[in-house]
């Protein structure tokens, strides 16, 4: 703090003059109270805005869990769906082979039949 000697209060309670003799009220009291005032809606408003963000925490943690066990689900879907493709890769192979020889057979057969 600066000491002035111009009889003039530049702080709220005169403590820039050094003899007392400035002649001024001491607000500071009352303007501690208007600081005051402004800072507890800050805080208030700063409280407000961490329960909207540890709300905004918590929802997104339920989703993730949510998305994490969809995920697990669909990864067991997928293999359950592979192990069907693969049996019916399996089964038209085999579909394939049998048509194979059962055309070769009835050629055959043709073939026969129409020799005599």
């Amino acid at each position: 703090m600066n000491v002035h000697f111009d009889y003039n209060a530049d702080c709220c309670d005169g403590s820039d003059e050094y003899d007392g003799k400035a002649k001024c009220v001491n607000t500071c009291s009352e303007s501690g109270k208007v600081w005051r005032d402004k800072l507890r809606k800050k805080i208030s408003t700063f409280k407000a805005g961490l329960e909207v963000r540890n709300r905004d925490i918590e929802r997104s943690k339920l989703t993730i869990q949510k998305d994490k066990l969809e995920v697990a689900n669909l990864k067991l879907e997928e293999k359950k769906l592979k192990d069907v493709v693969k049996k019916l890769g399996g089964i038209y192979i085999l579909i394939f082979k049998l048509h194979h020889e059962l055309t070769v057979h009835l050629h055959m057969c043709f073939s026969v039949y129409h020799d005599y």
